[in-house]
């Protein structure tokens, strides 16, 4: 459903808290297991981390639109730190979780298929069932939504689990996390806007330090063309992720805007990879 009403929209900003789901640790080897954790992690990553940033966007419409009756006036913005913990634990899975999947012969296009269409399953379901009027967006919103389900969600996905697949986890996420740096590469570039030296320092230290987090210089001499070329890709894609949500989070909750971005990233899968051509002797 489209509505021609626009909520209230803060002041834009610049997020570059607003990560996708990103793995800890390194390449794992296993036996058997149970893939349900490993989707529960993938789909309950994405959501948390969404209605956290949420919970700030809310916060101030509370705050400087005392009249305006929206979803997001969660009065408590302690309920931010709580749903931050909750989502950077189950992002921290996820990277080793899909390792699970992926060496068990799916492949990134298809675990990020799976992961589209259980998320949006799950929150059409929820929103349908208990607020259906949060289904509603704008029609001037349908193409800024399937910019971020494509290139945002799906693709972002798919050239992580592509990466992960080939490299080791460590690498993959530095390279990926690049991200903030072409962010303000582009703004100088394109825009012709300087960030401040302190912005670009607090890049370059969160770089670093996740680097040596997650030990990337360890698995640095084992490098893969095809698998670094799909962590650049998810470099790039991760930016787009960080502008195109951080728009669609000045007009909409969390639930809204992943229902949508989950919707189309599952209308691209659809197209790109009929559901009857799914490998299901592999779940």
């Amino acid at each position: 459903a489209v509505d021609q009403q626009h909520p209230v929209a803060a002041p834009n900003r610049v997020a570059f808290d607003r990560l996708p789901p990103a793995g800890g640790g390194r390449k794992l080897h296993h036996g058997g297991h149970d893939r349900l954790p490993s989707l529960r992690a993938l789909v309950l990553g994405n959501q948390l981390r969404q209605l956290a940033v949420d919970v700030e966007h809310a916060h101030y419409i509370a705050l400087t639109h005392p009249d305006v009756d929206s979803t997001l006036a969660v009065p408590n913005p302690r309920l931010g730190y709580v749903l931050t913990a909750a989502s950077a634990a189950c992002a921290a899975l996820n990277g080793s979780l899909a390792r699970y999947l992926l060496d068990d012969g799916l492949s990134a296009a298809r675990l990020s298929q799976l992961r589209s269409a259980v998320a949006f399953v799950l929150l059409l379901g929820a929103l349908a069932a208990f607020s259906p009027r949060r289904l509603r967006i704008a029609r001037a919103d349908v193409l800024r939504m399937a910019w971020l389900g494509v290139a945002g969600i799906a693709l972002v996905h798919a050239s992580y689990f592509l990466a992960i697949s080939r490299l080791d986890i460590g690498v993959a996420l530095v390279i990926q996390y690049l991200a903030p740096a072409l962010l303000l590469i582009w703004l100088r570039v394109v825009h012709g806007r300087r960030a401040a030296w302190s912005l670009w320092a607090a890049v370059a230290l969160s770089i670093a330090g996740c680097a040596l987090v997650v030990d990337a210089p360890s698995g640095a001499h084992d490098l893969d063309a095809i698998g670094v070329a799909a962590a650049l890709a998810g470099a790039i894609t991760l930016a787009i992720y960080l502008t195109a949500s951080e728009r669609a989070g000045l007009r909409y909750d969390a639930f809204t805007t992943l229902t949508w971005g989950f919707g189309f990233a599952t209308l691209f899968w659809l197209v790109a990879q009929p559901v009857w051509t799914f490998p299901w002797d592999q779940l």
